[in-house]
């Protein structure tokens, strides 16, 4: 009996126990092996975004951070990749054409970006009672920047590559989940912006090593 009292207080005291971690360096996704050598941008990507109400005004606001998105890429991956970085729009792309232009800028590395897209998500509806007794229908949302992209390495073989940037954002009180236009894009443009620098570093970190968090043992 006193045995298996000690084994019930040994399970609690560890699950009681604080949870220990460390950080380990992981290295690169696509290493940069030649510092000489260039990495080529290609936007072809269309743009979408969250909603139904007033879409052709929110992707038109979306295309104005895309074309920001992508010089502010080209800046970011020059600082703090130290290498050349090349942008080009509207290229069909296939094996040929991949390999013509990797040859004509010795590039390392091809994104063939084909989508670009930004906008809100409602993550829930939560029902709230204040003290009167009515009830109000609150809705939360988070904020995202989400690009599509091909990457080409020496050996011509691309890898397609997803990359989210997102964080929460609002709440508001809703009529109903039908009636939701959700929030404003013309309102938040700076936010619209900021999350798609954060998808910037994102991006620029599949080419550097990173810290990552681990628990340990």
């Amino acid at each position: 009996m006193k045995i298996l009292a000690m084994c019930f207080l040994f399970l609690a005291l560890a699950g009681c126990s604080k949870k220990m971690y460390t950080t380990k360096s992981v290295p690169p996704e696509f290493p940069l092996t030649d510092t000489a050598a260039s990495i080529i941008i290609i936007d072809n990507s269309t743009v979408n975004s969250s909603g139904i109400i007033g879409i052709r005004k929110k992707e038109n606001i979306v295309k104005e951070i895309r074309k920001r998105f992508f010089t502010q890429l080209v800046n970011h991956m020059q600082v703090e990749l130290h290498t050349n970085v090349l942008l080009d729009s509207n290229i069909e792309i296939n094996d040929e054409k991949i390999k013509m232009l990797m040859h004509q800028s010795h590039a390392l590395y091809v994104l063939a970006f084909h989508s670009f897209n930004e906008g809100f998500d409602r993550d829930r509806i939560e029902k709230e009672k204040d003290n009167s007794g009515t009830v109000t229908k609150k809705a939360y949302y988070s904020i995202y920047c989400s690009t599509n992209m091909d990457v080409y390495g020496s050996t011509g073989k691309s890898i397609s590559k997803q990359v989210e940037a997102r964080t929460d954002h609002s709440d508001a009180v809703i009529a109903g989940a039908l009636l939701d236009p959700g929030p404003s894009f013309e309102d938040n443009k700076k936010s619209l912006t900021d999350i798609a620098l954060l998808n910037i570093t994102k991006t620029v970190g599949l080419f550097k090593e990173r810290q990552i968090s681990i628990r340990v043992k």
